[in-house]
């Protein structure tokens, strides 16, 4: 894990030639939707011509829990929070077979199996013909949270076995536990079928470097002060 958890890494569905089992991208694209969080769903629609040549209609924000879908109506893109989706998923508004192509960022939000919002959306990625999850952390701390990632991209013919993966690569189920076992193993597996990392310092090569500065401030009341201390 110690070589999967910086910068962005994304899991697809993008399998080795001998086990390659998705079609080539048709024309004219199919719709896509992205699960984002509220910050990076209104960078993504601040910046839509400067990534994809689409145009303003092609792109929706949803914004509404109410909002429906349709094979006739959906535009290219479509935008949504992780809350708004499993609440449009839940109340039957948007399905697998409207959107072709699933693009999940931040996807370590779909770290525990038992939570409401993977129960929700994990199926939809599980359907879908194309699967993208980015994470620049895909795992905080047990190599048990990249499970439900996994599934979503494992075609239902590898990484479906949830008992199997804990005994392999984890010793305990614990939500405490933080051992872990044949990460090597675990590497290469992932690199050797859907993880593909890129570090920003390859990517955003126009980043200029950081620059960290330390800052001062007075804090005169006495009680605040044993507040501050308490909590550090």
């Amino acid at each position: 894990l110690n070589n999967m958890d910086s910068n962005a890494i994304s899991c697809s569905t993008q399998l080795p030639q001998q086990v390659k089992k998705k079609q080539r991208v048709q024309s004219p694209p199919p719709p896509e939707t992205s699960c984002a969080t509220d910050r990076v769903k209104t960078t993504a629609k601040k910046k839509q011509n400067t990534i994809l040549p689409l145009q303003k209609n092609d792109v929706r924000v949803v914004n509404s829990g109410k909002e429906k879908f349709s094979p006739a109506n959906v535009p290219k893109v479509v935008i949504c929070s992780y809350n708004l989706a499993t609440n449009l998923i839940l109340n039957g508004h948007v399905t697998a077979a409207i959107f072709k192509s699933f693009i999940v960022d931040e996807s370590h939000m779909l770290k525990s199996l038992k939570s409401k919002r993977t129960k929700s959306i994990l199926p939809l990625l599980q359907q879908s013909k194309r699967c993208i999850l980015l994470s620049g952390t895909p795992a905080f701390a047990r190599p048990l949270e990249l499970f439900p990632q996994l599934t979503a991209v494992g075609n239902d013919e590898w990484w479906n076995d949830e008992e199997e993966f804990v005994s392999k690569y984890c010793s305990s189920r614990s939500s405490k536990a933080r051992e872990r076992n044949n990460l090597a193993e675990l590497h290469a597996l992932l690199s050797s079928t859907v993880m593909i990392r890129r570090k920003k310092k390859d990517m955003l090569k126009e980043l200029p470097p950081k620059v960290r500065v330390r800052e001062y401030v007075d804090v005169p009341d006495k009680r605040i002060q044993s507040e501050i201390i308490k909590r550090m």
